[in-house]
C-alpha cells in the first residue's frame, strides 16, 4: 500500500513539474513575442524618420491626398455657385451662329489698375475675336488655355485674330481679389496665372478679361450653362461664327479661323 502511494506521489511530482516546465516555456514565448513586436515597431518607427525615403513617400501621399480633396471641395463649391446662384441670371438676348454679338467692355487683367476691354477696338481693327471662357480650378479649361496662347503667337495669325481668355463673373473664386506676392500687388487671377499655372510664355500674348454675373455675362449670352470650358468665335463684322462645349487644340483652333478668311 505504502509502495503503490509513493508510486502516485513520483508521478503527481512528475506532473507538477511538466506542467511548470510548460508554463515557464509560454511565458518565455511571450516575452519573446513582446520583444520582437517593440522590434518591427521600432524598424518601422525608423523607416518613417523625417528625411528618409519611406517618410518622403508617405509625406507625398498624403499631401496628394489632401490636393485631390481640396479640387473636390473647389468643384462642388463652383457647381454650387451656378446651382443656386449663377442658373437664376438670365441674359438679356442669347445669340445663336449667324447673329451679331453685341459690342462689350470688360475689365481687363495685367493692363494697369482699372483696365478694360472693348470688342470694338479689335472689331475696328479688322481683326476675328476668340472667346474661350474658363474659371481659376477648372481643369478642363486650364488643359486647352495654352493652345490658344499658342495659336495668339502664330506669326501666321497674330496680326489677324485676338484670344481673348474670359474668366467667369467676378464671385467665382475671388479672381479679382488683391493679392501680395513676393512684395507686389496683383488680382488673385494674375497670381494664380503667372506663378500657379506659370504660363509666362503667352499670357501677354492674350487678353485676360472679366465676365458679369449679371444679365450682361457674355457666357449667359452665347448659351453658356454649367459647362466649362466653352468657345466662341466672332468675324471682324461681329458676327458668331462658332460656339462649342468641346474641347480646343490648336488645329482646331487654326480650322475654325481658316473657314472665316476663306470664306
Amino acid at each position: 500500500m505504502a509502495q503503490t502511494e509513493n508510486i502516485i506521489a513520483e508521478q503527481n511530482a512528475v506532473r507538477a513539474e511538466i506542467a511548470l516546465e510548460e508554463k515557464q516555456k509560454r511565458e518565455d514565448e511571450q516575452a519573446l513575442a513582446k520583444i520582437e513586436n517593440c522590434r518591427k515597431k521600432s524598424q518601422k518607427r525608423a523607416k518613417l524618420k523625417r528625411g528618409t525615403p519611406a517618410y518622403v513617400k508617405r509625406r507625398n501621399f498624403i499631401l496628394e491626398l489632401i490636393a485631390w480633396i481640396l479640387a473636390g471641395v473647389l468643384l462642388i463649391t463652383a457647381l454650387t455657385y451656378y446651382n443656386f446662384f449663377y442658373e437664376n441670371v438670365k441674359a438679356k438676348k442669347v445669340y445663336s451662329v449667324g447673329d451679331t454679338f453685341p459690342e462689350f467692355t470688360n475689365r481687363q487683367f495685367f493692363a494697369g489698375e482699372n483696365a478694360t476691354y472693348s470688342v470694338k477696338d479689335d472689331l475696328d481693327d479688322g481683326k476675328i475675336v476668340i472667346l474661350n471662357f474658363w474659371f481659376i480650378g477648372c481643369g478642363g479649361c486650364e488643359a486647352e488655355i495654352p493652345y490658344f496662347g499658342q495659336f495668339a503667337q502664330s506669326q501666321e495669325y497674330g496680326d489677324k485674330v485676338s484670344v481673348v481668355i474670359v474668366h467667369a463673373g467676378a464671385a467665382w473664386h475671388g479672381a479679382e481679389n488683391v493679392v501680395t506676392h513676393e512684395g507686389q500687388s496683383m488680382t488673385k487671377l494674375e497670381e494664380y496665372v503667372v506663378y500657379n499655372k506659370g504660363w509666362t510664355s503667352f499670357y501677354n500674348d492674350v487678353t485676360w478679361i472679366m465676365d458679369t454675373d449679371d444679365e450682361n455675362s457674355l457666357f449667359l449670352a452665347i448659351g453658356g450653362k454649367s459647362s466649362y470650358p466653352m468657345t466662341a468665335i466672332l468675324d471682324s463684322d461681329g458676327t458668331v461664327t462658332f460656339i462649342t462645349v468641346e474641347a480646343m487644340h490648336y488645329e482646331s483652333i487654326k480650322s475654325e479661323v481658316d473657314k472665316i478668311l476663306n470664306d
